[in-house]
């Protein structure tokens, strides 16, 4: 299968699964290194630290977890917003659009980025949905993750795209 063969008559090229993969890799670096840095390096004690749940700071846990998937939402609905793509989509040129190669509207950014939490979670998260979600992408002709058939989305290589949607990114 071509790389984007059922887009290649609209000039639309869809983004290969490698690099949509190395992409959310630079994004998770970004997200927990800002993570740590809120955190003075506590970071990942905080989270994975099961002693805590039997002592009086018995919070701290649960409270680590949840900054991390409230930063991770805010991280990919952010830069969806002001950037058109995150910070690893950018780097490797891609973009997010709708099906028909159009702009996102600002409020669909929320429901995708919160579909990405699910891609951080323990263990099931990058082994089952992640890997789930490469070998979908690589294997169907619309090069779509659960997440795009869900919201109707595609990600594209930033310079196949029309001038007046690119326009809208940065």
């Amino acid at each position: 299968m071509e790389d984007g063969s059922a887009w290649e008559t609209s000039g639309v090229i869809l983004a290969p699964s490698w690099k949509r993969g190395a992409a959310y890799l630079l994004d998770i670096m970004v997200i927990q290194f800002s993570f740590a840095i809120l955190t003075r390096g506590q970071s990942v004690m905080m989270m994975w630290n099961i002693g805590y749940l039997w002592t009086s700071i018995w919070y701290v846990m649960p409270l680590a977890w949840i900054g991390f998937v409230g930063i991770n939402g805010a991280y990919f609905q952010l830069t969806g917003i002001w950037l058109g793509r995150s910070l690893g989509q950018r780097w490797f040129g891609l973009a997010v659009t709708n099906a028909d190669a159009t702009p996102m509207s600002s409020p669909r950014w929320g429901p995708r980025s919160w579909w990405k939490i699910l891609y951080a979670a323990p263990i099931v998260g990058p082994l089952f949905f992640g890997l789930g979600d490469l070998w979908r992408i690589h294997n169907d002709e619309s090069h779509q993750s659960l997440p795009d058939r869900m919201l109707g989305t595609i990600v594209v290589h930033m310079n196949s795209l029309p001038a007046a949607t690119r326009r809208f990114l940065r």
